[in-house]
C-alpha cells in the first residue's frame, strides 16, 4: 500500500454560522463532531472553566466594591446628583445651564447665581483671593503666636523674681 500523506484540516467559521449546527467542514457541510470533546480532555476543560468562572467572579466582586467605594466618596462630597445631571446634560447634547431642564433646581440656581456674579472668571479670581487671605491670616496668626510667646516668657520671668 502506498503511504498516505498527513493532512491537517482547519475548521473555519463560528458556532451558529450557516445552518446553526456548528462550524463548516472544508467541503462546506456542517461538522457534526465540532462540539465533541475527548473524554481525556474533559477534566482539564472543566478545571479551566471553573478557574475562569472564579476569576470572573473575583473581578466582578472587585468591580462592585470599587463602584460602591466611588459612590460613597462622591456621596461624602455631595457630588453624585450634580455629576449625574451634568453627564445627562452632556449626553443630551446640551451645555450645563443650557435650560434643558435636566439639571436639578439647586444646581440650576447655583449656576444662575454664578453667571449673574460674573461667571467662572470671577469665581477663579475669588478663589485666588481666598488663597491670599489664607496666607495673610496665617502670617497674622504667627505674629499673634510670637506676641503671646513673648508675654508668656515675660510672665515667667516676673514670676521667677
Amino acid at each position: 500500500l502506498e503511504a498516505l500523506e498527513e493532512e491537517a484540516w482547519l475548521l473555519e467559521g463560528r458556532r451558529g454560522e450557516g445552518d446553526g449546527s456548528g462550524p463548516a467542514a472544508p467541503g462546506g457541510e456542517a461538522d457534526p463532531f465540532a462540539h465533541l470533546v475527548p473524554h481525556s480532555v474533559q477534566p482539564a476543560l472543566l478545571a479551566y472553566a471553573s478557574a475562569a468562572r472564579e476569576a470572573l467572579d473575583g473581578l466582578h466582586t472587585r468591580l462592585e466594591e470599587e463602584r460602591d467605594s466611588a459612590a460613597s466618596a462622591l456621596l461624602a462630597l455631595d457630588l453624585p446628583h450634580a455629576l449625574e445631571a451634568v453627564e445627562a446634560a452632556e449626553a443630551a447634547g446640551t451645555a450645563a445651564g443650557g435650560g434643558s431642564g435636566t439639571l436639578p433646581l439647586a444646581l440650576t440656581g447655583a449656576l444662575t447665581a454664578v453667571h449673574k456674579s460674573g461667571g467662572p472668571r470671577v469665581l477663579k479670581a475669588l478663589a485666588g483671593r481666598l488663597v491670599e487671605l489664607q496666607r495673610a491670616s496665617e502670617a497674622s496668626a504667627r505674629g499673634v503666636g510670637s506676641v503671646l510667646a513673648a508675654e508668656a516668657a515675660a510672665e515667667a520671668e516676673m514670676a521667677a523674681r
